[in-house]
């Protein structure tokens, strides 16, 4: 049913919305404050801080309150142990994209959080805290931005 797919897919985009910037305002309110490097991944310079763990918290958490039996691949949690993507809903979230540069103040990170059904992204949300800019897209229906007049535009790609 049409219908019921896309009241699902407007759902997740307002989840998907609302945990971005929940992540986003800690982001904002430790950007000043720097954040303890708590571990490296694959390189010396793939860092790991209190503020992506917290924010993949914050995330993990809030998605888990809506969707209780979806599955979700924090790039934190997930990244050691590997995952399986497989046919069910499932989020990908990287809690701090940019981590590097949030660590040297340089306002370039934002949250990305997307949902996948049947291993095809269907909604994505892109937020940069420092800009105060929320750019989404759903499968089908076009990308967006509110910035800080919070009004929505669509965008595209040239």
């Amino acid at each position: 049913n049409s219908t019921m797919s896309f009241d699902i897919s407007e759902r997740v985009l307002e989840v998907a919305k609302e945990a971005a910037l929940l992540a986003g305002s800690t982001i904002h309110q430790t950007w000043s404050i720097r954040s303890n490097i708590k571990n490296t991944k694959s390189s010396c310079t793939d860092l790991v801080t209190e503020t992506d763990e917290r924010c993949e918290e914050l995330i993990i958490n809030y998605i888990r309150s809506k969707f209780p039996r979806h599955r979700i691949i924090g790039e934190e949690s997930s990244s050691s142990e590997g995952y399986d993507l497989t046919a069910d809903p499932t989020w990908t979230i990287d809690p701090i994209d940019g981590t590097t540069n949030f660590v040297h103040q340089l306002k370039l990170s934002c949250v990305i959080i997307s949902h996948i059904v049947d291993k095809t992204v269907h909604v994505g949300v892109i937020y940069d805290p420092m800009a105060k800019e929320l750019f989404w897209a759903t499968r089908g229906n076009g990308a967006f931005l509110r910035g800080q007049d919070g009004i929505a535009h669509p965008i595209s790609a040239s």
